[in-house]
């Protein structure tokens, strides 16, 4: 036996579906993509268009939803390399203004030289006079070869270029270590170091069967031909004080490396880095004798 609903109930139950029927008919449709429009942006060709492999063509909407998903590992790709430019350029900027620090350095080092030098000229001038004054030939010529030696001395040009990276010192050859620790100008002396570069070049182009340390030797004996002049000074400052019988005079301690200042370390440091002092205890070492004789506390 069916119950029938009462008038109300169904009167109501018509009142509530009229009601969600104008909602729905109220409610704006989703607007639906473009994905022409949206891929083309993104660089996608329709099919006719297409030049690529056929098999590899997608629609636009499949081309437009790939990008979507790969958009945000390109970005983070893009933010890495923008990261590794940034640091490239900052590094070329701290090797830049490294360069300027010893260009100064190496300016005031030329300097203090010239004045040595001109300090020497004028000391070797005045005892001239006083030799000559004591009618004392022996020693005007002794003076007078040792003022030739001085003029004849020509001072290095600063390098205005920045230097090259510096080699891998595991390339260097076995002996070549003992034999720089027995010719110091090799390391001190820019001038008397592209020399020996330079006859070490001409050497292998003339097809010498010398290797290791015969050749090195060999080098260091044309350089020492080429500059005789100094290293002559060398003996005869050392013969003089034989034959005077003059004790040699006790040296202070020279200080090193290890008595930089931290800060000074760190300027040292970014010259090895940059090649422009040995990555040795002698290249450290040799920096610091600079630096203290400009005056470096």
């Amino acid at each position: 036996m069916q119950v029938e609903k009462p008038e109300e109930e169904e009167i109501e139950e018509e009142i509530e579906e009229e009601v969600k029927e104008e909602k729905q008919e109220e409610e704006p449709e989703e607007e639906e993509r473009d994905w022409d429009s949206e891929a083309t942006r993104m660089g996608w060709a329709d099919e006719d268009n297409w030049h690529g492999d056929p098999n590899a063509w997608v629609d636009a909407k499949t081309f437009v939803e790939n990008g979507e998903k790969i958009l945000p590992i390109v970005r983070a790709e893009k933010r890495r390399l923008e990261e590794e430019v940034t640091n490239l350029k900052r590094r070329e900027k701290e090797r830049d203004e490294r360069f300027d620090k010893y260009h100064k350095h190496q300016t005031a080092l030329l300097e203090l030289e010239k004045k040595r030098r001109n300090t020497a000229l004028a000391m070797l001038k005045q005892q001239k006079k006083e030799a000559i004054d004591e009618s004392d030939g022996e020693l005007v010529v002794r003076i007078d070869d040792q003022i030739k030696e001085l003029e004849d001395f020509e001072l290095p040009e600063l390098e205005e270029t920045k230097p090259e990276k510096k080699q891998d010192d595991a390339k260097e050859h076995p002996d070549f270590r003992a034999w720089m620790s027995e010719n110091s100008w090799y390391e001190n002396d820019r001038r008397m170091r592209a020399v020996a570069n330079d006859i070490a070049d001409e050497l292998q182009q003339s097809g010498t069967t010398l290797q290791g340390r015969p050749f090195l030797d060999a080098v260091a004996e044309q350089v020492k031909k080429e500059y005789s002049h100094k290293f002559q000074g060398t003996r005869r400052r050392k013969s003089a004080a034989v034959e005077t019988g003059t004790r040699p005079v006790p040296r202070k301690k020279e200080k090193g490396y290890a008595d930089l200042p931290d800060d000074v370390k760190k300027v040292c440091d970014g010259f090895v880095e940059d090649g422009l002092y040995k990555d040795s205890a002698e290249g450290r070492n040799q920096y610091a004798k600079e630096y203290y004789a400009l005056g470096g506390d």
